[in-house]
């Protein structure tokens, strides 16, 4: 639209005009039509919001057959370090495995997110996932891996490694938003990856004690 309007008026500058006034306005109203509907479908694709999601009491169970895994990060800007959490539970909600580690040079506390990612993807891989749905309070990691917004961006790569890594390991996999409320457990491993002295530990079927109440109250609270 700009680029015709800016064409006729160089051409008119310049004595060359070709089109009339209407003319300009036709081209201009095409375009207006064929962009609108562009627009609304980008829109609808995009995960702007999440309004349902917020509207969330608690962690819920994923659907019939798949694995949900929770994650977070914690982020300290003036060691530039952080640590990543994660919690792996089925569609009954039982517990399957939990695992926490360190972050080195980080540069924010998006980056920790997208490493936190890529630790819970790694560890769903371990375990042998086939369906899994990976879960984050970080509203503005989950549209980045949903869409093409911040691939030229500082974590790019790290949200490359992340896709390929599930379309090698899994026959499908998700990223969804959740409320912070709704990923607690995550939220408890990252922050005590940052205070445990090995640089990564996981449980499997037994959750650990830090967790199991909280393990046990979600369990609880989604089975209504």
């Amino acid at each position: 639209m700009l680029w015709d309007w800016w064409t006729t008026r160089n051409k008119c500058n310049a004595g060359e005009l070709e089109r009339t006034t209407e003319q300009v306005c036709h081209v201009v109203q095409r375009h207006v039509i064929e962009f609108v509907p562009w627009v609304k479908r980008v829109l609808s694709e995009t995960p702007i919001s999440n309004n349902e999601a917020c509207l969330r009491s608690g962690w819920e169970r994923p659907k019939e057959n798949l694995t949900k895994v929770n994650f977070d990060a914690a982020f300290h800007q003036s060691t530039a370090s952080g640590a990543w959490g994660f919690v792996a539970r089925t569609d009954g909600g039982e517990f399957v495995a939990a695992a926490a580690g360190k972050l080195r040079h980080l540069h924010d506390a998006l980056q920790a997110e997208a490493e936190a990612c890529v630790a819970a993807i790694e560890g769903a891989e371990a375990l042998g996932l086939h369906r899994v749905v990976f879960e984050s309070d970080s509203l503005t990691l989950v549209q980045a891996l949903n869409t093409s917004s911040h691939e030229l961006s500082a974590i790019g790569v790290i949200l490359r490694e992340a896709r390929s890594n599930c379309i090698a390991a899994f026959d499908s996999f998700d990223f969804i938003f959740c409320p912070r409320k709704c990923n607690r457990i995550a939220h408890t491993l990252a922050q005590y990856g940052l205070r445990a002295e090995d640089e990564c530990v996981g449980w499997a079927d037994v959750a650990p004690p830090i967790v199991s109440d909280l393990v046990a109250s979600e369990l609880a609270a989604s089975s209504g």
